[in-house]
């Protein structure tokens, strides 16, 4: 038995029941049975074989849990809902409640701690808070670009704001990053969308530049510019130093174990039990081929799936790479395998439109 906390078993309770309720209700399509059978089969078949080289088999379990398992269900339950009730919809509930999740986190905050990152987000820490309120934003922004109603654009700034209020580097590089992506994949060429926003960003500057500035370098972000700059102080050890050592460490393990790697859950360096890098710690512990494998389904699934699908698939994968073990892929593998599901889903549709018209042409 894995130990895990109440309100997270809960969860997972919920969504394999919804995944159930789907199956049984015919929401869940054959289409969809092929490519996560492979994910089973692939993902499953690598966590097993490092199973043989764990030294604790709780970890090594905990991770196929997260990684395989739950990222497998909540991909067939966020499939499930969206078929259903369409993909706008069952974003803008997924918003609302990340709405009413800010909410709660704010009144536990005032009274536990407002600016006390060791005090919980509500049920997540900052980081893992950090990703919710970044996807949150991100989805907002694309429920605005669909209907262009103000809710949508407000909403996605208090959730900005809600990211930035956890002081995440990783989070708010990762934010960064899926947006821009959005914005070049979707306003490319567009002169209405980029001269605004370009205005608005120098008039911002020019007349907020400086208070920005200084509460930049009052924050932990300011590591992002000395990583930058190349100028690390001693006061950077505790984020940025240790993550740079961890790196150095998991990679010479992986040189010393490149074919199986050392064995799922086996990581261990000065009390930290993995290296703050989850394609990282999937080279170290699995070995090179579970690493090759890794990469190319997060890349076959950000080509296929949509303009959101890679913005979100694109926010995972660099969160991945600065925090979390190997069970918060689920996050990433759950993007990346339902966007394998619609892409999958729609080839089956043209190709049966396909059959249908060379039958009637007959």
């Amino acid at each position: 038995m894995v130990d895990d906390e109440p309100e997270k078993l809960a969860i997972k309770a919920a969504l394999a029941t919804i995944v159930l309720f789907a199956a049984i209700r015919g929401t869940v399509r054959r289409g969809i049975l092929m490519p996560l059978g492979r994910f089973l089969i692939a993902g499953l078949g690598f966590a097993v074989v490092g199973l043989f080289g764990s030294t604790d088999i709780s970890i090594a379990v905990n991770k196929i849990d997260g990684a395989i398992i739950c990222a497998a269900i909540v991909a067939i339950a966020v499939y499930s809902a969206q078929t259903r009730y369409g993909e706008e919809r069952f974003y803008a509930a997924f918003a609302y409640f990340s709405l009413f999740v800010l909410f709660a986190t704010l009144t536990y905050k005032v009274q536990n701690g407002f600016f006390d990152r060791q005090v919980r987000f509500f049920l997540n820490g900052p980081i893992v808070y950090g990703w919710l309120m970044g996807f949150s934003a991100l989805i907002s922004f694309h429920l605005w670009n669909r209907t262009r109603e103000k809710i949508w654009a407000f909403l996605c700034i208090c959730f900005v704001a809600a990211l930035l209020w956890t002081e995440s580097k990783g989070s708010a590089i990762a934010f960064l990053v899926a947006i821009s992506s959005y914005c070049l994949m979707t306003f490319r060429g567009s002169f209405r969308f980029w001269v605004p926003l370009l205005l608005i960003l120098f008039v911002v500057w020019i007349f907020f530049g400086e208070s920005i500035s200084n509460l930049f370098e009052e924050s932990r972000f300011a590591a992002i510019a000395r990583i930058a700059r190349g100028d690390l102080g001693e006061f950077d050890d505790g984020s940025v130093g240790i993550r740079s050592a961890l790196a150095d460490y998991a990679s010479a393990l992986f040189w010393q174990n490149p074919l199986t790697g050392i064995g799922l859950g086996n990581f261990s360096y000065e009390g930290f039990i993995y290296p703050h890098n989850q394609h990282l710690e999937v080279f170290v512990e699995l070995g090179v081929f579970a690493g090759f494998v890794h990469i190319f389904f997060v890349f076959i699934a950000w080509f296929r799936a949509d303009v959101l699908g890679r913005s979100l698939i694109l926010m995972f994968s660099v969160s991945s790479m600065f925090s979390g073990d190997i069970s918060y892929l689920r996050f990433l593998y759950a993007y990346c395998l339902l966007a394998i599901f619609q892409f999958s889903l729609r080839e089956t549709g043209i190709s049966q439109r396909g059959s249908t018209m060379a039958m009637r042409s007959i």
